[in-house]
């Protein structure tokens, strides 16, 4: 599988700008320090190698306070 322009900028902002907070199995939870809103990468296709192409999420602070407990 080959890297396409989505995985390669989600690579950049998770190496360069987003704040990384948490990690929980195959979720990492970030932090964007522009705005406050938290961004989950996850590899949602478990069935393919890798887990397939990572996904990049706003989610809640609900959610992030609920999927990340120890962070």
């Amino acid at each position: 599988m080959l890297a396409d322009q989505v995985c390669e900028r989600i690579d950049k902002l998770t190496s360069t700008y987003l704040e990384l907070i948490a990690s929980e199995n195959w979720r990492v939870l970030y932090l964007d320090p522009a705005d406050g809103r938290y961004w989950e990468l996850s590899w949602p296709q478990g069935e393919m190698h890798g887990g397939g192409p990572p996904r990049l999420s706003v989610i809640s602070s609900a959610d992030a306070i609920a999927g990340y407990p120890h962070g």
